[in-house]
């Protein structure tokens, strides 16, 4: 051994040993005692955990903003009213909805709703941090995210504002709790209960409160302002499940399933009414539950105020330009014009004969329209489109058809206003040479007839003779000028304009004939919506402008029709409306293709109201003939529609509102030379007509030629001194067929029956 060696010491022959690696045993490892973090250490991670969670919270609180509220829980019910304030109907599609105010609403319905669904609510901010707790237990340990923990500010949150949703997430349950915080402090607890109350679902197809009172209540104890203890707890019970709660069945019954799981929930809310000290322990033990009503599918559309409800809504559409979803869910009261006892009268007299009307009891597929206005303001005041809107969706009293005869009026008119006076005579017999248009039955009345005596006894061939003579454009023009639109189907400047082959509505002849009422003039449009109030505003009142009025013929022209027409019902084809009692004149028409009756029309007037009713059959193409139970009787228009129309006339001419307080015009005989104001006569002279005859006889009954019982009664004698012009025979223009164009040597055409 060198002696520069040194003998190792005792730390450098000891084995080094590694601090860092420990092996442990196999059977367990455990980490290091230095890798726990300490109590700083736990406490520094808390801090900084609620540092962010407070920080995400108070920057969604930032971010979140308050949407707007959802469409659908502001929606509310557009109700229509008739004239005198009474409720019509509401719209369809719109909710069941009419909101409250908080002051309205009894405590005792606001601490049963409280008791049910948020005990704490006067104290809390918006949300329950107990509840949240509780739910998000039961959640975790469920492994279910149902169960809610919502306070009535959340609920109302979830209800009321757009994008919020129900889905069962914690996202939109952490939305949920900030906008029901911000909701807390923007509004105060009666405005949120208010809210609440207004939005939510009570079952029974009803949202808000009044809503529900109605639908759960019998009436005369439904009224949402004075409900009871036992109405306001049940209310509050059924919250949270409508349809589990609902015991009372349609047919009377009770459901005990259910009605055991109502009383479970009714105690329950009683119990905190009672621990709240809003009831005293007396109130509790009596409460039970109340009596229901039955449950109700009511649909206003059903029957003959579907029709109403309709053409009210298209109407309003017509006139403001609104949306379905405006109307319908815009919680507006609009105030018609529709009188409910004359509609009433006008359904009465639509019922069949054996139910006290004036229908035919044999009627199958036979429909009937009818239209009335006042002939002042041009107010609708009845419509009957039908006996069933949710079985049929026409409405006749809208719906177009060809009118028959009773258009002949507005061809005497135009014929007036030509310088023709009603003692004018033209071709009377059938057919009319020029164009073989034939009278009903081809009956004969001779070549020089008045117009005065070929609209009481509706001659076609007279009105046809006519139209050719002053020119049919200057017919269509007074047509035009009663308000039937230039544009109507089938309304041609051809000779056979008289006959009435256009398609008008009853609602159209009824404004057209209120011309001749009331002096020549006639309201620009019927009107139906009188007032528009908006439900949440009702000091706020849109009111449509004053009823336009529209000169349609002179004065005396109209009186002179008026004078034509009450002759009609004296003496010609629309006697049946003698029996209203009252001043009438009023025209019978009947369309018909060869032997076919396609529909049947009265139309006439008091000094006040002008109705108009038609008749027909199927799609309007099948025959009239024999409705009523005689299968070889004719159908006319002086039959069930003038029976139909003179039972509604005679109840409406009854009625203080519509009574006539005088009498029609004088005669003031147009072009008559200075013999204005004097009697006429229709009466045919005697003698024998100088017209071809028929070649057959009429094979069905029909209503005698008055005044005479000769099948061809001479012509009326022209008055003396004449008036001018004078039209004594017919002209000879080439052949043309009724509502078609110059045909020559056409076959003849049907006659338009009257």
């Amino acid at each position: 051994m060198s002696s520069s060696a040194k003998p190792p010491s005792a730390r450098a022959t000891r084995p080094k040993v590694d601090t860092r690696i420990i092996d442990y045993p196999r059977a367990g490892r455990r980490w290091p005692w230095k890798l726990i973090p300490s109590w700083r250490q736990v406490l520094l991670l808390g801090l900084v955990g609620v540092a962010v969670v407070l920080g995400a919270f108070a920057y969604a609180y930032q971010a979140i903003a308050i949407p707007e509220a959802d469409k659908a829980a502001v929606a509310q019910s557009t109700q229509v009213f008739w004239s005198n304030g009474d409720f019509l109907g509401q719209f369809s599609g719109g909710s069941n909805r009419t909101n409250v105010a908080i002051k309205n609403v009894p405590p005792v319905l606001e601490h049963a709703v409280i008791s049910a669904e948020d005990r704490d609510f006067y104290q809390n901010r918006g949300i329950s941090p107990r509840g949240i707790a509780r739910a998000l237990v039961s959640n975790l340990t469920s492994d279910s995210k149902g169960q809610g923990g919502s306070t009535i500010t959340q609920q109302f949150v979830r209800n009321y504002y757009q994008d919020v949703g129900s889905q069962k997430t914690y996202q939109r349950k952490v939305r949920e709790a900030i906008l029901a915080i911000k909701i807390n402090q923007e509004k105060s607890k009666d405005q949120i209960l208010q809210d609440y109350l207004n939005t939510i679902w009570w079952g029974r197809r009803s949202y808000g409160l009044q809503a529900a009172a109605k639908a759960w209540f019998p009436r005369g104890a439904n009224d949402y302002k004075s409900l009871t203890l036992d109405q306001s707890a049940f209310l509050a019970a059924v919250i949270q499940a409508p349809d589990t709660f609902d015991y009372q069945r349609a047919d009377g019954t009770i459901d005990a399933t259910r009605q055991a799981r109502a009383k479970a929930r009714f105690d329950y809310v009683i119990a905190g009414m009672l621990k709240k000290g809003w009831i005293t322990q007396q109130q509790a033990q009596e409460a039970k539950l109340p009596q229901l009503a039955r449950p109700s599918r009511t649909n206003y559309y059903k029957g003959t105020n579907g029709y109403l409800l309709d053409y009210v809504h298209a109407q309003l559409q017509a006139e403001t330009g609104w949306s379905d979803e405006q109307i319908e869910g815009g919680g507006y009261r609009i105030i018609t014009t529709l009188d409910k006892d004359a509609q009433a009268a006008a359904v009465q007299a639509m019922k069949p004969k054996k139910d006290g009307g004036q229908f035919p009891d044999d009627a199958s597929d036979v429909h009937a329209g009818l239209a009335s206005i006042d002939v002042k303001t041009g107010r609708l005041i009845a419509m009957y489109g039908g006996p069933d809107y949710l079985k049929r969706q026409i409405n006749d009293a809208v719906h177009g058809r060809a009118p028959g005869s009773s258009f002949k009026p507005f061809a005497l008119a135009a014929g007036l206003k030509d310088g023709l006076s009603l003692y004018s005579t033209f071709w009377g017999n059938s057919p009319l040479p020029s164009t073989k248009t034939r009278n009903e039955f081809g009956q004969s009345y001779g070549s020089h007839v008045s117009l005065l005596y070929g609209l009481q006894e509706s001659i076609n061939t007279v009105y046809v003779d006519e139209a050719q003579q002053i020119g049919p454009k200057k017919v269509k023009a007074a047509i035009e000028a009663a308000g039937i639109p230039a544009d109507t189907p089938g309304l041609q400047a051809v000779p056979s304009i008289p006959l009435g082959t256009a398609d008008v509505s009853p609602l159209q002849m009824a404004l057209g004939y209120s011309a001749f009422a009331n002096h020549g003039v006639r309201a620009e449009a019927p009107q139906v919506i009188d007032h528009v109030f908006q439900a949440t505003h009702p000091k706020r009142v849109t009111k449509p402008d004053a009823t336009k009025t529209v000169k349609a013929f002179d004065g005396d022209v109209a009186a002179d029709v008026t004078f034509a027409l009450h002759k009609v019902v004296t003496s010609g084809t629309g006697t049946a409306a003698l029996g209203v009692g009252a001043p009438v004149a009023a025209k019978t028409g009947t369309n018909g293709v060869q032997d076919n009756t396609l529909s049947a029309w009265f139309v006439g007037f008091t000094p006040t109201v002008a109705t108009a009713v038609d008749f027909y059959r199927g799609d309007g193409l099948q025959d009239l003939d024999g409705v009523g139970g005689d299968t070889h009787r004719a159908f006319f228009g002086g039959g069930f529609p003038a029976s139909v129309w003179t039972a509604y006339m005679k109840a409406v001419s009854a009625m203080p509102a519509y009574a006539p307080k005088g009498d029609f015009p004088p005669l003031a005989c147009v072009n008559c030379n200075g013999r204005g104001g004097g009697a006429v006569t229709s009466e045919p002279s005697a003698g024998t007509s100088s017209g071809p005859q028929p070649s057959s006889s009429p094979t069905a009954s029909a209503p005698a030629p008055s005044p005479s019982a000769s099948p061809t009664p001479s012509a009326p004698v022209q008055p003396s001194p004449s008036p001018s012009p004078s039209r004594s025979t017919p002209a000879e223009p080439p052949v043309e067929a009724p509502g078609g164009g110059a045909t020559p040597g056409a076959a003849a055409p049907q006659a338009q029956k009257r």
